[in-house]
């Protein structure tokens, strides 16, 4: 089978502290992981899976979007650059996605800047506007990369919003 396969959903949970309060709690962990061959049409089917479990999470909102888009942009650079097979874990819980993306061959130079005239070549950089954060990292032998990014369903406040009063 060429498309997403080995699907693993379990609900767990995790103990997420909140810093404002001084408060520790349990919240539900929802998690996905399966495997797709890096064309473009499997692309789609990936971002559905990790949408609807974000909805499940996070329901519909802004977060929630910004969030897909984020997935979208990363699958897609697997798919593209990647070759093989793209592995996804996602791990979602109230408050935080953490998406890992894994391939077997090195993507293009993630610092590389596209041309003003480029048609494709910002999702990195749509993707770094977007997350919490974004950590990509080679395999140790060199050819696969894994990208892990984090998304917050409520993001913090900037510090400029922070003086300016808006909450």
């Amino acid at each position: 089978m060429s498309g997403p396969t080995i699907q693993d959903r379990r609900r767990a949970s995790a103990r997420i502290y909140d810093a404002a309060s001084g408060r520790a709690s349990t919240v539900p962990v929802r998690r996905l992981g399966f495997s797709f061959a890096a064309e473009p049409v499997h692309v789609a089917q990936a971002r559905h899976r990790v949408a609807d479990l974000l909805g499940s999470a996070w329901g519909d909102g802004p977060a929630a979007e910004e969030a897909t888009l984020v997935a979208s942009e990363v699958l897609t650079n697997g798919c593209r650059y990647g070759g093989g097979r793209v592995r996804v874990r996602a791990r979602i819980s109230s408050q935080r996605m953490t998406l890992k993306v894994s391939t077997p061959a090195p993507w293009r130079d993630p610092e590389a800047q596209p041309d003003v005239d480029a048609e494709s070549g910002r999702g990195l950089e749509i993707v770094r506007a977007l997350a919490e954060s974004v950590s990509i990292a080679a395999d140790p032998d060199g050819l696969g990369v894994s990208v892990t990014v984090v998304c917050l369903a409520a993001p913090a406040p900037t510090a400029a919003a922070m003086r300016s009063g808006a909450r």
